[in-house]
C-alpha cells in the first residue's frame, strides 16, 4: 500500500472500500481482501460487486473512483452526461489525480489532443495539454 493511499466506503455498498489509487477492498469475508477485478473488452479495469441480496453489479474502476474522489462541476447542469477521462490516456491508470469527469463533448475533444508544440528562441518544445492545465490552473473551456 502506498503511504498516501486511503480507502473510502462505497455509497450504498457498506462492504466495499475504494482507494484513491483505484483499488477495491471487500470486507464481506474474513480476512479483508483486495479484489483483482478484470479488464473489459475496451481495455478498462472492471469490478463485479455483490450486493447484500446477492445481486451483482459491474462497475469500471475509473467511474467508481471518479464518483467518489472527483468534484462534479456539472452537477447543477440538467441532463448532462459525464464520462471519466484518463489524463494520461492509460485506461488502466485509475489513481484519482489521473482522472477527470467531463462532458461527452469535452471527452471527445480531449481524446483528439496529443501534444502542443511551442517554438521559442529557435527551439521546439512539446507539451502535453494536460501539463499546461496543471501548471497554469487554466481549463480547456
Amino acid at each position: 500500500m502506498n503511504p498516501n493511499e486511503y480507502f473510502v466506503q462505497l455509497p450504498k455498498l457498506n462492504d466495499y472500500f475504494a482507494s484513491n489509487h483505484g483499488r477495491l477492498l471487500s470486507t464481506k469475508r474474513n480476512p479483508v481482501s483486495c479484489l483483482d477485478g478484470g479488464v473489459d473488452s475496451h481495455g478498462y479495469h472492471v469490478y463485479s460487486i455483490s450486493k447484500r441480496n446477492n445481486e451483482r453489479i459491474s462497475t469500471t474502476a475509473q467511474r467508481m473512483i471518479a464518483n467518489i474522489f472527483l468534484p462534479n462541476y456539472w452537477q447543477d447542469v440538467p441532463d448532462v452526461r459525464l464520462e471519466t477521462h484518463h489524463l494520461d490516456h492509460n485506461r488502466l491508470n485509475n489513481v484519482w489525480w489521473d482522472l477527470a469527469l467531463v462532458t461527452v463533448r469535452l471527452h471527445t475533444y480531449y481524446n483528439k489532443l496529443d501534444k502542443i508544440y511551442f517554438f521559442r528562441e529557435g527551439k521546439f518544445k512539446d507539451l502535453n495539454p494536460y501539463e499546461i492545465i496543471r501548471a497554469t490552473g487554466l481549463s480547456f473551456e
